[in-house]
Parts: C-alpha cells; structure tokens; sequence
C-alpha cells in the first residue's frame, strides 16, 4: 500500500495505489451482496462531531442527509477561534506557493502557519487547563515529515496541554481528535490540486474533529481548481463556509 498518493497528476498509479478509493463500508458491502447477506440501512444521525461539522459534511458531502444529534452547547468552546470550522487562508500572502518534493509536496508558509497557530492555542489551554487531543493532518507526505520536523509532537517541555499527532490523511481513516488541522498544501496558477480532487479523501480529511475544524492553505486555489470533467469537491466546502458565517468563517492570515 502506498502511504503518499501525493504525485497526483504528474504520474500514473493504478487504482491499488490509492487506499481510501474504495473505503472500508464500501467493501464490506460488496462482500455482503457478494455472500447474499443483505440489509442495509441509512444512518442519518451523528452524535461525535460539533453540528457545525457535522452540517459542513452533510451538505458537502451527502446532500445535506446527515441529522446532527447533539446540541453544540455539548463540545468545546475554544475562546483561539471565533467559529468550529475556520479556513485559516494563506491566499493573500506571498510566500504561499507549494514546493515540489520529489513526488510529494510541501507548503512551508502553512507550516509556518501551523506552528503559529499551536502555539497559541497551547497558551489558552495551559491557561483554561485544557488537554485536547489535535490532528494535524495533510494529504502528503513531504508536507507531514515537515510539519513533524517543525512541530515536533513529542517534546513535553513545548507542549504541555496539547496531545498533537500528525499523519497523512490516509493513516488518519477511523480516527479522531478533539482538534483537527488539515493543510492542503496546493498553491499555484494553474489550479491543479491532483488528487485532492477525490471527495472521498476530502470527507475523511474534513470529519476527523470532534470540537473544532480548521483548514489550512490557498482557498482560491483550491476553490478555482482546474479538475476537468471531475467536480471540485473544494467548492462546495467553500461555498457551504461562505453560506453559513453563523457557524463557519473564512480567517485571512497574515
């Protein structure tokens, strides 16, 4: 199994490269049809997300199917951000192009970014005593070694209250933390995002919080990907945060 499927469009992979292409509910499904043990129900109600994910997936994702069980009075309330799901956005900086990294890439302004961001919400847990668990996650390879180069999640003396983990999205399937940070590190003019195109990728990407969802990186970018006769599964991210400012909000950073 390949851990990166971070070469995208610039090289050819077959569909076994892929891990999250077809997901585990979608093979347990097939062995059941193909075994003759068959009774499917729909789950429209989820109780483990704050509502205000939990509506960003539903709408972006299952055609606003998805019931949200819990009030958003049961989770946390982090004073560091304004709204549960926050795109923190680099698209107005000018050091915010990707770099390639052999057939990955890395994005060091949203590094940069992150480290800012932990940083000071470590300050308001130590002073809330608060210790949530945070996921930092990203699709590619390169940009993980460098955030867990940079953030180094196991020095205790930098992170008192934070429990922080970071992965690839595809290692990250099944889990969950309190926090997630997602950074989807494309930038560039030509609107090519590869395989970030893959709403699959995304969803597990974007559901992974529990609390509180931030994404970091260029939202023109990924908003005006060129994807083809694919969907850009970005756009309706984007135009669900834009729609919902009660519950969602776009952050430029500086």
């Amino acid at each position: 199994m390949v851990d990166d499927a971070s070469a995208g469009d610039e090289l050819t992979r077959s569909p076994d490269d892929y891990p999250l292409d077809t997901s585990l509910f979608q093979t347990l499904v097939e062995q059941a049809e193909e075994e003759g043990h068959w009774h499917l129900s729909a789950l429209r109600q989820q109780y483990r997300m704050h509502p205000a994910i939990g509506n960003l997936i539903s709408q972006a994702f299952y055609d606003g199917k998805l019931e949200q069980g819990r009030a958003a009075s049961d989770f946390a309330d982090y004073d560091w951000m304004r709204r549960p799901v926050c795109w923190l956005s680099t698209a107005g900086l000018p050091d915010k192009a990707e770099t390639r990294r052999g057939q990955s890439f890395a994005n060091f302004t949203e590094t940069d970014r992150i480290i800012r961001w932990l940083q000071d919400f470590e300050l308001e847990c130590r002073q809330r005593n608060l210790h949530p668990a945070v996921g930092v996650i990203s699709g590619y390879q390169a940009q993980v070694s460098e955030l867990s180069r940079r953030i180094d999640p196991d020095n205790a003396d930098r992170w008192q209250n934070l429990g922080i983990e970071v992965a690839t999205v595809d290692s990250f399937q099944g889990r969950e933390c309190d926090v997630v940070l997602y950074s989807t590190v494309r930038s560039n003019t030509q609107g090519n995002i590869g395989f970030l195109r893959d709403y699959r990728r995304i969803n597990v990407a974007l559901s992974r919080a529990k609390h509180l969802l931030a994404i970091v990186g260029d939202d023109q970018t990924m908003y005006n990907a060129a994807t083809g006769i694919s969907e850009n599964p970005f756009a309706n991210v984007l135009d669900h945060i834009r729609s919902h400012p009660g519950e969602c909000e776009i952050v430029p950073m500086g």
